[in-house]
């Protein structure tokens, strides 16, 4: 999960480049952020790892959703280079919503933490 998150942060980075060079200011406000976020805050005493991968998956299925919009907005728009850029992190998303499905497979999670 350590990569997923080196992931995101890797690919919030590259998302607001694109913004720079296309005109776009990044948001400073820290409370736009909450209200902006495809992720809800689970709070500190979060400790059930089933729920936890849950609400992942639910938000990179946000994310997924989100992305092809603005894929779509892309290319109606001729903005190639964004478009082209969306298509890679989408495949991305995908292939950790993917990821996420197996962990939450009922016997992978109870095979793991019974094995060990």
């Amino acid at each position: 999960m350590g990569e997923y998150a080196t992931y995101i942060g890797k690919q919030a980075e590259e998302l607001s480049e694109r913004l720079a060079v296309l005109g776009g200011l990044p948001i400073s406000d820290p409370s736009r952020f909450k209200d902006l976020a495809y992720v809800e805050f689970e709070g500190n005493d979060m400790l059930d790892l089933r729920r936890m991968l849950e609400n992942d998956l639910h938000s990179v299925q946000k994310v997924i959703d989100a992305f092809r919009g603005r894929i779509k907005n892309a290319s109606e728009n001729n903005d190639y280079g964004t478009e082209h850029m969306l298509k890679g992190t989408i495949f991305e998303y995908e292939e950790m919503a993917d990821r996420l499905e197996h962990y939450l497979a009922t016997e992978s999670l109870e095979r793991n933490l019974t094995t060990k």
